[in-house]
Formats: C-alpha cells, sequence, structure tokens
C-alpha cells in the first residue's frame, strides 16, 4: 500500500509538471500582446526605421514587409498606420524634443539656418530652421528644429512667426544664437532684421558651390 501510495503521488506530482509545460508551451506559441515590452521594442524600431528613412506610414502595411515580419518574428503583430501616427512617434517626437531641448540649453552660443524651398513633385512649399550646436566637449551637433509646409504667403511676418514659435518651443533666448544663415531675399533679410539677430547672408553657401566646381 506504501508503495501504490508514492506511486500514486509521483504519477499526480508528473501529471502537474506536464500540465504547466503544456501550458507554457501554448503561451510561447501565442502572439505577443500588442503592449508587451517584446511588441513595443519592434513598435519603435519599425516607427524610427519609418523616420530616418523617411518612408510612408503606409510601409507598415506593405506585403513584402508583412512577410519579412512574419517570417523573422512570428509572434509580433504588426499595428496600423494609425498606431504609428497617434501613439509611437508622438512619442518619440516629444523625447527627441527634450533632449535637443537639453543640449541647447547646456550651450553657450548657437548658429541657425533656415530656407524655403518646393517640392520636387509638386508646386507644394516648406520651411525649415535648423541649429547648428558645438557642445562643451567640442563635439558638433546639428538639429532639426522645425520643418513644415509652408503653404501661406512667403511674407516676412509669416517667416518671422515660423521662427518665433521654434525658438519658444525648444526654450532657446535670441541673445544664444550667434547669427542666422540664409538666402538674400528680401523677406528673409526682413524677418530676420525684425527678430532682432545678426544675419548672415549665404556666401558661404557660394563657396562650397564655387569649390566642388573647381576642386
Amino acid at each position: 500500500k506504501r508503495f501504490r501510495t508514492e506511486d500514486t503521488e509521483t504519477v499526480k506530482v508528473y501529471d502537474v509538471k506536464r500540465q504547466k509545460t503544456l501550458q507554457q508551451t501554448w503561451s510561447s506559441a501565442a502572439p505577443w500582446d500588442i503592449n508587451d515590452e517584446k511588441s513595443k521594442e519592434y513598435h519603435y524600431l519599425i516607427a524610427e526605421w519609418i523616420a530616418v528613412d523617411c518612408r510612408p506610414f503606409t510601409t507598415a502595411e506593405d506585403v513584402g514587409f508583412v512577410r519579412i515580419m512574419n517570417k523573422a518574428v512570428p509572434k509580433y503583430t504588426i499595428p496600423g498606420r494609425d498606431y504609428f501616427t497617434t501613439k509611437i512617434m508622438p512619442d518619440i517626437y516629444e523625447r527627441v524634443q527634450n533632449k535637443v531641448k537639453i543640449l541647447a540649453k547646456s550651450a553657450n552660443n548657437m548658429s541657425l539656418t533656415t530656407d524655403i524651398w518646393k517640392s520636387k513633385h509638386s508646386e507644394e512649399s516648406f520651411i525649415s530652421l535648423t541649429g547648428h550646436i558645438l557642445s562643451t566637449d567640442f563635439e558638433h551637433h546639428t538639429v532639426v528644429l522645425r520643418s513644415q509646409h509652408f503653404p501661406d504667403c512667403h511674407t516676412a511676418l509669416n517667416i518671422t512667426t515660423m521662427i518665433n514659435k521654434a525658438l519658444i518651443m525648444y526654450e532657446i533666448p535670441k541673445h544664444k544664437i550667434h547669427f542666422i544663415c540664409s538666402d538674400n531675399a528680401a523677406n528673409m533679410t526682413s524677418s530676420l532684421n525684425t527678430i532682432g539677430v545678426t544675419h548672415l547672408p549665404c556666401f558661404c553657401i557660394l563657396s562650397i558651390s564655387y569649390q566642388q566646381e573647381h576642386f
């Protein structure tokens, strides 16, 4: 009887262990939840790839890309474009913005460049503002402070409004700005004079073009 009791208990323990193993096997084969930490890691990697390589958000839904991801990471489910545009990308944007704020605050001075251009594929205009910072350890940093659609009239007032908004957003005081480099257009010159910073015409860009052409 003792032997049979021990044998029965052994079988029960074995069944319990076997049951846990089956549960673990099923769990390991199930797709990751969208909020699982492993899923989030791939969410951010895909979003960063879209941003860095200037890919459309629809890339995450392309048949070929989905096939690759299903083969490489079977348990990962790729979210739709809305998930990236409303949750992941705004979070990345906020993180990068905070890093730029910290970098700008740590710099004693910085220079800016700004320009307006038209898309190669349409007549739509865009405007950008880029910061150039030399850190305390003499490392050069280039950061895009603003790059946006600019459908408004290219008046000095509208340009001034865009630049001032960017400076406020990144908490950059004007006394830190060494100069702003732009083209010699009248609207740009008028705008930068209104802002009250030193305007450096883009003769330096012409110099680079000359060197590339003749050397």
